[in-house]
């Protein structure tokens, strides 16, 4: 079973802006869940948000996929 978390814990929020808090959120939470032996993946990233997670290079981190069923059953 894999549990799916969300900012609010409840439904999957869009967001189309992230700043460079938001990059340091994903890194820390991908630090958190490599600790623990988990994994983190980015699902149905807006373009402009997956435009910064590239030029920052955290794509090449934490991997981002089209859908949510999609970021849940890559290996």
């Amino acid at each position: 079973m894999r549990d799916t978390a969300t900012a609010d814990g409840g439904k999957p929020q869009r967001r189309a802006f992230i700043d460079s808090s938001g990059i340091n959120t994903f890194l820390i939470a991908y630090q958190a869940a490599s600790s623990a032996q988990g994994w983190l993946r980015i699902a149905s990233a807006q373009e402009a948000v997956l435009g910064v997670l590239q030029i920052v290079g955290l794509d090449k981190v934490i991997p981002c996929r089209p859908t949510i069923e999609q970021a849940l059953t890559a290996g």
